[in-house]
């Protein structure tokens, strides 16, 4: 896995991007065993792919985000795959329309650094939902 998947790191409490510090990390190789017809263990083969896991801490709204990373040697890490373990999505915003969910989201991003920009954006959240 590529050390530069550091970048594509977004954070899962406020949004922002390339904000982390990694404070642990796991990486691991699938392997495949073949086997002779007869059930001998013929060798053992790493595969060019695996899966690996990154707790890191972020700098603006300093919150753990846990996230999974899918990775492959022939591709870059901003073509790797990144699931966001923790923290886990609501339920709730899976089912809001696209347009409220995304102005929530907005508003959600200045939750800790900016109050009064936070509350222009939540209302238009609501005038957007009534």
């Amino acid at each position: 896995m590529d050390r530069k998947y550091t970048a594509q790191l977004i954070c899962g409490h406020c949004g922002k991007k390339n904000l982390a510090s990694i404070l642990s990390e796991y990486s691991e190789r699938d392997r495949e065993t073949l086997t002779s017809p007869c059930g001998y263990l013929a060798s053992q083969s790493t595969r060019p792919w695996g899966v690996g896991y990154s707790l890191s801490l972020c700098h603006s709204c300093e919150q753990l985000t846990l996230t999974r990373i899918e990775w492959h040697d022939d591709l870059g890490p901003q073509e790797y795959s990144y699931i966001i373990m923790y923290p886990a999505e609501k339920a709730v915003l899976s089912v809001l329309p696209a347009e409220v969910k995304d102005a929530y989201l907005a508003a959600r991003n200045f939750k800790r650094t900016d109050p009064e920009t936070c509350a222009a954006y939540l209302s238009r959240t609501l005038e957007l939902v009534c």
